[in-house]
């Protein structure tokens, strides 16, 4: 569950079930082409060096004015729905992102650690959500 009460908006995703947004499908976008995507990190304060250099390899293919800070989890219902393209964050735990999996996944989206590995409890803590999961090795290639 991602649950945002100000704006009355709460995702639901469960494992090999669709994302429900406020009761209704929830449906992530498809991208033609990396350089038209909408990109998210909660903060680029937050990466190493090695890692702000992998995020801004990315970024430089993305408008400046698609690139969006703040939202932590948000961001991953906003991918959810088609809002936001690609996720990218680093340094996070399990429990920072196992509940987000299901729902971007379950609205047709993927989550992938920075090798392209499917997430889990023994995952690196570096994250890639994507509503199009045909851009992955795109992301990969961007980061280098």
């Amino acid at each position: 569950i991602i649950d945002q009460p100000i704006a009355g908006e709460r995702w639901v995703g469960r494992i090999g079930q669709p994302t429900l947004f406020n009761g209704k499908p929830a449906t992530a976008r498809p991208l033609k082409e990396l350089g038209d995507a909408v990109l998210a990190t909660t903060s680029p304060h937050l990466f190493t060096n090695e890692e702000a250099d992998a995020f801004m390899s990315v970024a430089k293919q993305v408008a400046e004015k698609k690139i969006i800070y703040g939202g932590d989890c948000y961001n991953y219902g906003l991918v959810a729905s088609g809002h936001i393209d690609v996720v990218i964050e680093a340094g996070l735990k399990l429990y920072d992102y196992a509940a987000l999996v299901p729902v971007v996944e379950g609205a047709g989206g993927i989550m992938a650690d920075w090798q392209g590995n499917p997430l889990d409890a023994g995952s690196d803590g570096t994250v890639i959500a994507l509503g199009d999961p045909a851009r992955l090795e795109d992301v990969l290639e961007a980061m280098g």
